[in-house]
């Protein structure tokens, strides 16, 4: 658990319960979407980023602007969080996310306030998230004061969300995710192709600069140590098929000179060889 992480305690067990038959739920709330562009932006970036971090999760659903049905047989008990994330409940498509079909309720909940939504959201939303049951409940409010925040190194504020374990910094307009355990802020999808295509280019920038100042015949930085190992492997054969064993300890402790016979025998006697010694007695 990455440093300033909170202890959370685990969600409570899922128990599904089917809707009834008799009753209609609407798929949507019946209000036009945000004409903010702000708030429809931050809303659809936040989304994503979160998709993008928990790709491949099996048992999270993340969804945004889905109508949420938190009391069972009242089809005019219903909320649409900007976005919400849910543990525990499996990912796939829904027209509506009711809670007791479902077992449980969202776990996190974010709200990005417009003039127009924001008492809303902070009041009458507010209690029916806490009255359902959510546990984390996120209300990004350029005017609001936030508490227990941290000023960051690059003039953003951080507030530590330790359900998502991610931190969230906002600043100029800017919405991200921190990665506190990877030091790094959670990407989009193509922010991650984007950076993966830029090294993959400088790559081979880097190795066209290096063969360009090679000399002909001259390896390659991927070649050369290849090629060093493949040298040093022929310099041993050679080495091993001229000397015998009683010449190569010689050449590591070399004997007192000596002076070699008609027959190519030196002075250290049959089979030592003309290799003991380079030395010779005038």
């Amino acid at each position: 658990m990455p440093a300033g992480a909170v202890p959370v305690a685990a969600p409570p067990p899922r128990r599904p319960v089917p809707a009834e038959a008799s009753v209609e739920y609407p798929g949507e709330d019946g209000l036009p979407m945000p004409t903010d562009l702000d708030h429809y932006a931050w809303s659809m970036v936040c989304y994503r980023m979160l998709k993008h971090r928990f790709r491949g999760c099996r048992d999270l659903l993340i969804a945004c602007d889905m109508l949420v049905h938190y009391e069972r047989g009242n089809n005019k008990a219903a909320v649409a969080p900007d976005v919400f994330v849910s543990f525990g409940v499996p990912p796939g498509p829904r027209s509506s996310y009711f809670v007791q079909r479902e077992g449980k309720p969202p776990d996190v909940v974010l709200e990005f306030a417009s003039p127009s939504t924001v008492r809303k959201d902070a009041g009458i939303k507010k209690e029916k998230y806490r009255q359902m049951g959510v546990r984390e409940y996120w209300l990004v409010d350029e005017a609001y004061e936030q508490l227990r925040s941290e000023e960051c190194p690059e003039g953003m504020v951080a507030v530590w969300g330790p359900l998502l374990q991610l931190e969230v910094r906002f600043a100029d307009g800017q919405l991200r995710f921190w990665d506190r355990e990877k030091a790094l802020y959670v990407e989009l999808p193509e922010e991650e192709s984007d950076r993966l295509r830029l090294k993959e280019r400088r790559g081979r920038l880097e190795e066209q600069r290096v063969r360009r100042s090679l000399k002909p015949g001259q390896p390659s930085l991927r070649e050369a140590p290849v090629a060093r190992a493949r040298g040093l492997r022929a310099s041993m054969r050679r080495s091993s098929s001229n000397r015998n064993p009683a010449a190569m300890v010689a050449m590591v402790l070399p004997g007192p000179a000596c002076r070699a016979g008609a027959s190519g025998e030196s002075a250290g006697g049959p089979g030592a060889g003309p290799y003991l010694c380079d030395a010779r007695v005038p």
